[in-house]
């Protein structure tokens, strides 16, 4: 573990391609830094599904660093009312294989969890064997997850460590359903972020009182409606704004939204390279 603690690691450091499959494992009250962590495989076919982690954590649910290929699907990161889950439920940063990418399918966050649903970002200022400061570039697929975490983004991208116009990271975001702020750029370096899609979301679902729903420094703005933020960026064309999704039974965890509901039927983007037509981490259920 590397002093990490984590309850399930894998770490090459040489960054090889190992095609690691961690698959259909759970874990509940870990305490470690991370509950899953994979740090350095870049095999295209490397792949982590069906897990489930319950808080509480450190670090984050699961983390994933330096990979090229590797695709996180249908795995659920939960934290219990009343326990300390520190960070993220999902986590990729890359500072030290470029060029990189991840995929993250289907998969759902909820519970207290103190910081994003997910965040996609080149991180800190690290240097490595393929990427070299001011020269990391990095991709991240991010369709049909569903991101209820009660306290931070939805979705989060921070280059605040990396010199502005340095260190890029690619943002590919479809078919997702996110809590509060749907979009979070931090600091004056999101203009190293380049967003190729954002479409086919629902924003925005339960805003609290004080939360903008879209908050972005690459232009300096804050959105609190979707067409502000479509006039700006261009983005969102197809998206919900602050619509419930009609879950079936999310205090029992089944977030799934009803056929009955706004986002009942293939309504998400047809075109999205996963082949999921819906919005959202689970298909709408009769």
């Amino acid at each position: 573990n590397n002093g990490y603690w984590n309850q399930l690691s894998y770490i090459d450091y040489q960054y090889k391609a190992d095609c690691i499959q961690i698959t259909g494992n759970s874990t509940q009250e870990t305490g470690g830094h991370n509950a899953l962590m994979v740090h350095g495989d870049s095999c295209a076919t490397a792949l982590v599904q069906g897990n489930t982690v319950i808080g509480p954590w450190g670090h984050n649910g699961l983390d994933i660093k330096e990979t090229n290929g590797l695709t996180v699907n249908l795995n659920v990161s939960y934290c219990p009312s009343g326990v300390a889950c520190v960070g993220e439920a999902y986590n990729y940063e890359f500072t030290q294989l470029s060029p990189n990418s991840v995929t993250f399918t289907r998969n759902l966050s909820y519970g207290n969890i103190s910081g994003a649903g997910l965040v996609c970002d080149f991180g800190d200022s690290f240097v490595g064997p393929t990427c070299t400061s001011g020269h990391c570039t990095g991709t991240c697929h991010i369709y049909n997850n569903t991101f209820m975490n009660t306290n931070g983004a939805g979705f989060s991208t921070d280059n605040s460590s990396a010199g502005a116009g340095t260190e890029s990271t690619i943002i590919d975001y479809r078919n997702n359903i996110g809590n509060i702020e749907a979009l979070y750029a931090q600091y004056a370096n999101g203009t190293n972020t380049t967003w190729t899609h954002w479409d086919y979301n629902d924003d925005c679902v339960t805003p609290p009182s004080g939360f903008d729903c879209w908050t972005t420094w690459e232009n300096g703005a804050s959105y609190t409606t979707l067409s502000a933020f479509h006039s700006a960026t261009g983005l969102g064309t197809h998206d919900f704004f602050e619509t419930d999704p009609a879950f079936i039974n999310p205090t029992a965890g089944n977030y799934a939204p009803n056929t009955s509901g706004p986002l009942g039927g293939s309504q998400g983007d047809p075109s999205e390279p996963a082949g999921v037509p819906y919005i959202g981490a689970i298909a709408p259920a009769p």
